[in-house]
């Protein structure tokens, strides 16, 4: 859940939310583009990043809202847990037993 991110830095994890918000930027050096996603599930909300690479393959399933499986890194962010996202699943598209077992967050 997204009150566990804070006790997973540096850690792989798998966890399912809803996106209430996006914010989508161009990076200054190459000018490419990567996305803020804010991000709820049923004890809280938590922010996930996907940069330039990750953007350009699921920027199409970010047009909904979810709800999503994201897996990735959490990361310390002047001390706020961040998802560093590596892979994107629209979770409607997975069984419900398939989605309980591979939440570990």
């Amino acid at each position: 859940t997204s009150i566990q991110l804070q006790e997973s830095i540096s850690s792989e994890v798998r966890i399912l939310g809803w996106k209430f918000s996006t914010k989508t930027i161009r990076t200054r050096k190459k000018h490419e583009t990567m996305s803020f996603l804010s991000m709820e599930d049923q004890s809280g909300t938590f922010e996930a990043v996907l940069f330039p690479a990750i953007w350009e393959q699921y920027a199409i399933l970010c047009r909904g809202n979810g709800p999503f499986l994201l897996e990735g890194k959490v990361e310390n962010e002047a001390g706020v847990a961040i998802l560093v996202v590596s892979k994107m699943y629209l979770a409607g598209r997975l069984s419900e037993l398939e989605t309980r077992r591979n939440a570990i967050c």
